[in-house]
């Protein structure tokens, strides 16, 4: 038997991380604010994950260019899947949505707010740290799941549905 693609593992790996931590901060949208390490923990994973999946998806679509970070991405990724910044994600038991991309799809595009967090927090944590939270981990862990969706590793696999779930992309 095959193993799962390497990106779908790792974001899986993830993904039960941030499961974990309702067990102490529950997933609402009055908990968004809510930082801790942890929490920042996954942001830099799942936001330096979506760089390494950006580029891989780049590359499958364009292999002749070379990619250097989000804002050669963006072009390439929402010429090929138009609906990528109209995704809206569900948390699987509670009406908590997000879009991590919509901040592409503006009449003036720009990065999403996660990616931001994570730039911040990583490049200057003593003044960004309190980024490092719930919202910005999921907008991470959303954007990241959107991405790996659609590489090409998984062709003919079953996608897994466990905690974040597309609920539209109107």
């Amino acid at each position: 038997m095959n193993s799962y693609p390497a990106h779908w593992s790792y974001y899986t790996s993830l993904e039960d991380d941030l499961v974990a931590t309702g067990r102490y901060v529950e997933i609402c949208e009055e908990n968004f604010q809510t930082y801790s390490t942890y929490f920042t923990r996954l942001l830099f994973a799942a936001a330096s994950e979506v760089d390494v999946v950006a580029k891989t998806l780049c590359s499958q679509i364009d292999p002749p260019r070379k990619y250097k970070g989000i804002n050669d991405y963006r072009p390439v990724i929402t010429q090929k899947f138009p609906a990528i910044p109209r995704l809206v994600f569900g948390v699987q038991w509670n009406p908590v949505r997000i879009s991590p991309w919509a901040a592409w799809g503006t009449q003036s595009p720009s990065n999403p707010d996660g990616w931001s967090a994570y730039n911040g927090v990583k490049h200057e944590r003593n003044v960004h740290f309190k980024r490092g939270n719930l919202r910005n981990a999921l907008e991470a862990m959303a954007g990241l799941y959107s991405l790996v969706r659609h590489l090409k590793e998984d062709e003919g696999r079953p996608r897994p549905d466990r905690f974040l779930r597309i609920e539209s992309s109107t």
